[in-house]
């Protein structure tokens, strides 16, 4: 079992340093290529888009980019763009948000009234339920995997599948057996001792609620900085949800955090919830 912790990585660059890049294809890169996070798209100096590259050994390179081809276009799913080879590297170049990622921005606001929190959350839920009906599971859902794509803060996109499973046809049995992500995301059943297979789709709209109680309350339903006291908490289920919430928000995060799996709504459901009723269009942001 392995853990990944969710801290907001440094910014790169905004632009290239020209007296010390290398060039891969038609992008110019800052510093070393191995090292590469954003390059730019340029025949000149001065740059035509910035784009996020993933460097993925040649063997590796079928096996990553399979969610993305099982996948078909979506609003809020980034998608691979390019693939360029140097020698034996690939590199897979991504749109770049146009901001800040939600565990950034929810840093900053330090907290989302639901009316804000809610719009949001839809376009999570929307692109997660995409992912489960062509058959990928997306696997350590969390708030760093979702960014703003627009100034106005009112789109968010899926930036990566990095950790996903492309299911085979017919999508039928999601059962995974391998247990990773981020521990405060993490479902009962994945904490568990037990090596038994779990639902991939169910574990990922546990912490779909994972995500709506934080943007609603800037708290973990279940966090303690002791790794087991938290493991604990997780499988005991237990959480209180926040008095100003509304009835139907508090029934959203209610049927996603479930300890039983098999009593979680799917993401293609919990779109269809009352709770999303007239809220459906984007929000719009004021910056802070």
């Amino acid at each position: 079992m392995s853990w990944h912790d969710e801290t907001p990585s440094e910014q790169p660059p905004s632009g290239p340093d020209v007296a010390a890049v290398h060039r891969l294809g038609p992008y110019i890169v800052p510093a070393s290529p191995s090292d590469v996070r954003k390059s730019s798209k340029s025949s000149t100096r001065k740059p035509e888009c910035v784009r996020t590259a993933k460097r993925v050994p040649p063997s590796r390179l079928f096996d990553f980019l399979k969610p993305y081809a099982q996948l078909a276009s979506h609003a809020n799913a980034n998608a691979p763009r390019e693939i360029v080879r140097v020698d034996d590297e690939a590199f897979v170049f991504f749109e770049s948000a146009s901001t800040s990622n939600l565990h950034a921005f929810l840093r900053e606001r330090k907290q989302l009234g639901e009316r804000q929190a809610v719009p949001l959350f839809r376009q999570i839920v929307a692109v997660v339920a995409h992912c489960h009906d062509n058959g990928v599971v997306v696997r350590d859902i969390k708030l760093q995997r979702f960014a703003f794509v627009d100034r106005d803060r009112s789109i968010l996109k899926l930036m990566s599948l990095d950790d996903a499973v492309a299911l085979e046809w017919p999508f039928d049995d999601d059962r995974l057996s391998d247990k990773h992500g981020c521990p405060a995301y993490a479902s009962p059943e994945i904490v568990h001792p037990s090596q038994e297979p779990y639902s991939g789709r169910a574990a990922d709209v546990w912490s779909l609620g994972v995500i709506l109680y934080t943007d609603a309350r800037r708290k973990y339903p279940f966090y303690d900085t002791n790794p087991t006291t938290m493991f604990s908490l997780i499988r005991e289920g237990q959480f209180e949800l926040p008095h100003h919430l509304s009835h139907m928000a508090k029934s959203l995060i209610s049927n996603m955090l479930r300890r039983e799996p098999s009593h979680r709504l799917s993401a293609r459901a919990l779109l269809d919830h009352r709770g999303f009723i007239n809220r459906t269009g984007p929000v719009r942001l004021r910056c802070a």
